[in-house]
């Protein structure tokens, strides 16, 4: 269908006005170094590994800053068992229908009840997360681990989190853009600023960070369970969405030999 090439200057994509010579391979290597080190950077300024204390000390409430993007990837520098629980208690407040909330708590009064929405990245930090931890440690007997998701009427029984694991890649198969391989900017990205108040264009906006997100989280989860000789019917999955997403980036994302930081794409 028709696009449209929306560049913001600012973000982790800055397109100049004469198109890049650079080859599309080359492209995405830099936008993966720059995810990565924005990553890195927020991790750090949000309290590295654990991301879980506040000033002096104090308990806060985790936002996706310092959980999904921060806690998730921050706890690859963190003791094992560290990774582990932390890993759990991002499943413990999964939502029933496969995504994670804006916001959640890492300590008492959890959360029981009620599916909140959150940005479009959010959905992919604990992919990532448990597919580094999984690629790292080897340690298949999480997957076996039970964890209840918070419904909209309450927590809902214990599900292993493989199971969890599934639900999310049933969401994000959801949340794509309609006919695509692309995931639907919906809410926002890294860029939280930018939130469309148009249902359409928050269905039909592309956001190519958070794409090539989801294809880093994808890969590595599909890794992560490959290493480990589990879920072989997830692999497959994973694998396959995110070769789909890859192969729609070079076909509806690039446009003139640029990567845009957005494309909106047309019913037509």
């Amino acid at each position: 269908g028709a696009r449209t090439r929306i560049e913001l200057r600012g973000g982790p994509l800055q397109p100049t006005q004469q198109p890049s010579r650079r080859e599309p391979r080359d492209q995405l290597d830099a936008l993966r170094v720059t995810a990565q080190l924005l990553v890195q950077g927020r991790a750090v300024l949000r309290g590295e590994a654990s991301g879980l204390t506040g000033h002096q000390g104090r308990p806060e409430r985790i936002d996706p800053a310092a959980a999904e993007r921060g806690t998730c990837v921050g706890q690859l520098g963190a003791q094992h068992h560290r990774q582990r629980d932390v890993l759990l208690s991002v499943l413990r407040n999964q939502n029933a229908r496969g995504d994670w909330p804006q916001a959640f708590d890492f300590l008492p009064p959890l959360a029981e009840s009620g599916q909140q929405d959150a940005h479009g990245d959010v959905l992919y930090w604990p992919v990532l997360a448990v597919g580094d931890y999984l690629r790292a440690t080897g340690d298949r007997s999480l997957l076996t681990e039970g964890v209840p998701f918070v419904g909209d009427g309450g927590l809902t029984p214990p599900a292993s989190v493989e199971d969890h694991l599934r639900r999310a890649l049933d969401r994000i198969a959801e949340v794509r853009v309609p006919g695509t391989a692309l995931p639907a900017y919906g809410h926002g990205d890294w860029n939280d600023s930018l939130q469309p108040a148009d249902p359409h264009l928050a269905a039909r906006l592309v956001s190519t960070w958070t794409t090539v997100l989801l294809v880093t989280a994808l890969r590595s989860l599909a890794d992560g369970l490959e290493s480990c000789g589990a879920g072989a019917d997830l692999v497959t999955r994973a694998r396959e969405a995110a070769d789909a997403a890859h192969a729609a980036i070079q076909q509806d994302l690039l446009v003139d030999g640029v990567l845009p930081g957005y494309v909106l794409l047309h019913d037509d």
